[in-house]
């Protein structure tokens, strides 16, 4: 990609508002706001051409970039030119439709790496039309290392924060009033332009009338080429400000007229090669016309993305298709089709689709989409399938079961579950579609499970879907984008019914599914295997099984990364099943990292059930303490809302506060273990052992981590009544249970009164027991406290690395994040604790004890 766009010939020095863009360097952000045709474009050209000392990047926003995956990947293309591997080092956007967290880390980590200053131009901003796209911009401004700067440039500053801006960095603005021209200005344009030298009078005439416009002053003097003469600067003079409409049609008046037929058919394409001005236009045109078209400044610039392409001036461009729709009414729609064969010919499906639609030629567009549009979910570009598909009148597309289902998926795959649910489900109850397309919709429906709190409802579509699939092994399933096919299909909605018996709390339930899941031929798909290992570890590490989860997350993320999917929201199940055993083991920071890739992956497509288990993940590990995930819109899973209730409850209990209000489910649970835990505290061991008989009668055989909630109890409570044998017995099978796991979340929710117990057993301790004994009363940093700006969980994880021998790469892959996520944690760690070097940072976390022990895997 060029480093800026083409400076037109007839481009007019602006040497003053040069040294205003020079000035803006010194701070992250400048921005140029002005009206279409003002000139910001060919300024900023002229900037970066006046500048070879930085190196520039030059991003120029289009229509397409309202898709967040296409703008994060040509934006990513943009920023090769002053770092050449940045495509490889960026992670995938949200599906939301902001680039997220991750993404503008990874962003400012590479820029930080670039040796020397960076200016990153973006034009044509207010194409965006993605306020999300837009506010991401803004954060970046605010994260950029200080050799790196920004410029916007956009028609409006809609959505733009400008203030913290004005006040902290000292902001050039560039406005509609420095862009104007004045007389000289005008004269100069105008002169080059008509090919000759301009009277004063006449540039001061054309510079009222268009306020100093520079696209109409450019329409003003490509009008004198062909009536330079007092009769039209008369009518100019009687004219008001729709000057530009009538200067637009007096340049297409003014050409031959098979010259301006041809402009007015070339107006139909958003863009335009060589092939197809004959296309479109008809034989007998000049083979360069359109090389001659920008040469004689029609209002046709090339494309520098797009080798051999160029583009009208929207302005103008409008003005033509006005006029053709006027003069030629239907003959649009004609070259539209036109334009689709040519291009679906040459595998653009893109282009041939939007053409298409905007011939209103629904159901081939809809043909279209179904037969080619599979791309569009391996890529992520599942936000411009929804914006097509509703481009459809919805009268067109219900009548095709096919594309309504497809625009179902799309709406979930991209973040809309809710209005995704509410399409499928019409589908799936409609008595006059055949079985096949049902059920593809019940399947689909089931996948709903981790957006929105319909758990009950969903698992009852995907065990239909399931039955009836199992119940006709022929039936016919249309081919829907290739994603309909019977073995990913069943794969698909097993794990689904799987994630929903999980989020109801049926853990037995949810692995034997998942199990299935996993043995069955439609596991072979890379993301579904991912997903899959990773809720089957969630499962796991709810139980407590600490070890098998580990495992099965680990297996997770090395597929991810073996298969180029290190990024995929996938990945958002082992990573918050890391964070979850990181926080049964009592040891958050370990977890850290995990938790905070879990949450940018649920959060990139609003997978607000999944996000649900991040809020336990660190709440388990901060009861009490400041946190930094946010609880989602929704009501949490019931197999959350236990253990949130729990939390609660224990902190009441040690707080000495009354037990807040709250629900007591059916058998054991950690609800039941506070419920006794707090007739114990109170001294009321009579009611504590009468609560703690019904619990145990109506559950029998808990989770592992219910098992040890139980034998805690229980020697609580022999203690308390007085069989210290008793007692001893059951604390000993306690330990002995929580120890191959290192299980340490039941023994901290005990907390000391436990732990004295504990401590006091006959016999000399293993490790084990003297960390529960060490632990167990929520001992905190002390440490931390010193330093100005505490360490955040994340960096904490990061610095723990920093005394061995591990390289960044090396650290990057244990922890199983991005590279530059690394470097901008180190980055931070260094700041906040005030060094320069590696080595300084480990002597001064050591001097204020903020140094975590690793694993012995990973001290190497």
């Amino acid at each position: 990609m060029p480093d800026r766009s083409p400076i037109p010939v007839h481009a007019v020095s602006r040497p003053g508002l040069l040294k205003l863009l020079d000035a803006g360097v010194r701070s992250p952000l400048t921005v140029v706001i002005a009206p279409a045709g003002s000139g910001k474009t060919v300024l900023l050209s002229q900037w970066v051409q006046s500048r070879p000392d930085l190196a520039f990047v030059w991003f120029e926003v289009s229509d397409i970039d309202r898709d967040t995956v296409r703008f994060a990947r040509r934006f990513a293309s943009a920023l090769s030119h002053a770092h050449p591997g940045i495509a490889s080092l960026l992670p995938a956007p949200e599906a939301t439709g902001g680039l997220g967290e991750a993404y503008l880390d990874a962003v400012v980590g590479a820029l930080s790496d670039v040796d020397g200053e960076v200016v990153i131009v973006v034009d044509d901003v207010q194409r965006l039309r993605n306020p999300a796209l837009v506010d991401d911009l803004w954060k970046l401004a605010d994260l950029l290392p200080p050799n790196a700067h920004l410029v916007l440039s956009s028609r409006v500053d809609t959505g733009m924060r400008l203030t913290q801006h004005r006040l902290r960095h000292s902001l050039v603005e560039i406005r509609q009033r420095d862009l104007r021209f004045d007389d000289d200005d005008a004269a100069r344009l105008l002169g080059l332009l008509s090919g000759g030298e301009v009277p004063a009078r006449t540039a001061a005439l054309v510079r009222e009338h268009t306020d100093g416009w520079a696209a109409g002053v450019q329409l003003a003097g490509l009008t004198l080429r062909s009536r330079p003469d007092d009769d039209l600067l008369a009518s100019i003079a009687e004219s008001d400000r729709l000057i530009v409409d009538y200067l637009g049609e007096e340049v297409l008046d003014a050409q031959p007229p098979q010259l301006r037929e041809a402009l007015l058919r070339l107006s139909v394409p958003d863009e335009l090669h060589p092939d197809l001005v004959p296309l479109l236009a008809g034989d007998g045109l000049a083979p360069d016309l359109l090389r001659e078209l920008e040469r004689e400044s029609m209002f046709l610039t090339a494309r520098p993305e797009r080798p051999g392409w160029f583009a009208f001036h929207p302005l103008f461009r409008n003005l033509m298709r006005l006029r053709l729709r006027v003069e030629h009414p239907g003959l649009e729609e004609t070259l539209l089709v036109r334009l689709a064969e040519w291009s679906r010919e040459r595998d653009d499906s893109v282009t041939a689709v939007q053409a298409l639609l905007r011939a209103r030629q629904w159901e081939d567009a809809l043909r279209l989409v179904l037969a080619t549009g599979r791309e569009a979910f391996e890529v992520g570009y599942s936000a411009t399938l929804v914006r097509w598909l509703s481009a459809v009148p919805a009268e067109v597309r219900r009548a095709d079961p096919q594309a309504e289902v497809l625009y179902g998926i799309a709406l979930g795959i991209s973040g809309h579950a809710r209005e995704a649910v509410e399409l499928l489900r019409i589908v799936a109850d409609r008595t006059d579609l055949d079985d096949g397309i049902r059920t593809i919709a019940r399947g689909y429906l089931a996948a709903g499970v981790q957006f929105v709190p319909a758990a009950e409802t969903l698992l009852a579509d995907g065990v239909m879907a399931l039955a009836a699939l199992d119940a006709d092994p022929g039936m016919t399933l249309p081919d829907i984008m290739q994603l309909t096919q019977r073995e990913p299909l069943y794969a698909l909605t097993l794990a689904s019914v799987a994630r929903a018996e999980l989020f109801l709390g049926r853990l037995a339930q949810a692995e034997e599914r998942l199990d299935r899941m996993l043995a069955s031929p439609g596991a072979l798909y890379a993301p579904y295997r991912i997903h899959a290992l990773g809720s089957r570890a969630m499962v796991d590490a709810l139980s407590g099984r600490l070890a098998a989860a580990t495992a099965r997350a680990d297996e997770a993320l090395q597929l991810a990364a073996e298969t180029g999917l290190r990024e995929h929201q996938s990945t958002g199940d082992p990573h918050l099943a890391l964070a979850l055993v990181a926080a049964r083991r009592g040891a958050p920071e370990s977890g850290a990292l995990s938790l905070r890739e879990g949450v940018l992956r649920a959060t990139g497509n609003a997978r607000h059930q999944l996000l649900w288990l991040a809020v336990l993940a660190e709440r388990l590990s901060a009861p009490s303490g400041a946190t930094e995930v946010e609880e989602p819109p929704t009501p949490a899973p019931p197999v959350v809302q236990v253990e949130l209730d729990a939390v609660r409850l224990r902190a009441a209990r040690q707080s000495g506060q009354p037990e807040p209000a709250h629900e007591t489910p059916e058998g054991w649970s950690s609800v039941a273990f506070e419920e006794v835990a707090a007739r114990l505290a109170r001294g009321d061991v009579t009611a504590a052992g009468r609560r703690l008989r019904d619990a145990l009668h109506s559950d029998p055989s808990p989770t592992l981590i219910g098992q040890v909630e139980q034998e805690l109890a229980l020697g609580w409570f022999q203690a308390a009544s007085g069989d210290r044998a008793a007692s001893e017995r059951h604390l000993v099978r306690a330990l002995s249970l929580a120890e191959p796991e290192q299980l340490l979340g039941p023994f901290l929710a005990a907390g000391r009164p436990v732990a004295a117990l504990i401590e006091s057993l006959p016999g000399a301790p293993n490790a084990f027991r003297r960390h529960v004994v060490r632990t167990a009363g929520l001992v905190g940093h002390g440490g931390a406290d010193e330093l100005p700006e505490p360490l955040t969980r994340r960096e904490l994880a990061i610095l723990a690395y920093l005394p061995t021998r591990l390289s960044n790469a090396e650290i990057a892959a244990r922890a199983y994040v991005s590279l530059n996520t690394v470097k901008t944690h180190i980055a931070r760690i260094y700041r906040k604790l005030d060094v320069q070097s590696r080595s300084a940072a480990v002597d001064r976390a050591a001097d204020l004890g903020l140094l975590e022990p690793l694993g012995t895997g990973d001290a190497l």
